[in-house]
């Protein structure tokens, strides 16, 4: 056979048409031919399927990657906006009130001055080679001390008033029990969210919703 031709795969012979004398032979050997010719079907000079072996051996198509899906912007009550943009207006600071225990106790925490979070931050900066853990646990205790102005109790009124010195603050609050300090903990994580979302927010031309509460708003702020 010359050189550089492909080797011929004898076709197949039907069993039913082949010689009497060789049925057992053809029997034998026709199983193998029938796969040597299946494989070379599979392989054809310039990478071309056969027509109609193409949805047998072509390469799958790799799955689509589905994008993750974005996280769920946190809707922000109408009584935050209100509270948020008359605050600003009057020039004081936010503040939200959160019930705690099923409102056998009340918390009040009001959003820092810029003073403030400069003294948060640099205090932060100072905390040195700490791990997560401890960044963590003193970042939270920053933010409560700096933010949390009263609890209010059925016997009676627990206040904090504004201060920069944060290792007096500590001190009052670790005075509390745990399950309390826990649950404030977790309410200052929450107040410091809405604040944050309440300042991204205010950069949207979506603030208020079309037709609602904006042009109420104006007119309040016009009368003052």
């Amino acid at each position: 056979m010359p050189d550089g031709q492909p080797t011929k795969i004898p076709e197949v012979v039907d069993i039913k048409d082949a010689d009497p004398d060789r049925k057992d032979l053809y029997g034998k050997v026709a199983p193998v031919f029938t796969e040597e010719r299946r494989k070379a079907q599979m392989f054809v000079p310039g990478g071309q399927e056969p027509e109609g072996r193409r949805e047998n051996y072509s390469p799958e198509s790799p799955a689509p990657v589905e994008e993750p899906p974005k996280p769920k912007e946190p809707e922000i009550p109408e009584e935050d906006k209100r509270a948020f943009v008359r605050s600003i207006l009057a020039n004081r600071v936010f503040e939200k009130v959160y019930p705690l225990f099923g409102g056998q106790i009340e918390v009040t925490f009001v959003d820092r001055t810029t003073l403030e979070t400069d003294k948060v931050f640099e205090r932060l900066g100072k905390l040195g080679d700490k791990n997560d853990n401890e960044w963590s646990s003193e970042a939270d205790m920053l933010c409560l001390c700096s933010t949390l102005r009263e609890i209010k109790q059925a016997d009676g009124r627990n206040s904090f008033p504004p201060t920069d010195d944060f290792e007096v603050r500590k001190t009052d609050i670790k005075k509390l029990p745990r399950p309390l300090y826990e649950a404030l903990v977790g309410s200052s994580r929450d107040f410091e969210e809405l604040i944050n979302h309440l300042i991204a927010k205010a950069r949207t031309s979506d603030f208020w919703p079309a037709g609602g509460s904006a042009s109420p708003l104006r007119r309040t702020a016009g009368a003052r």
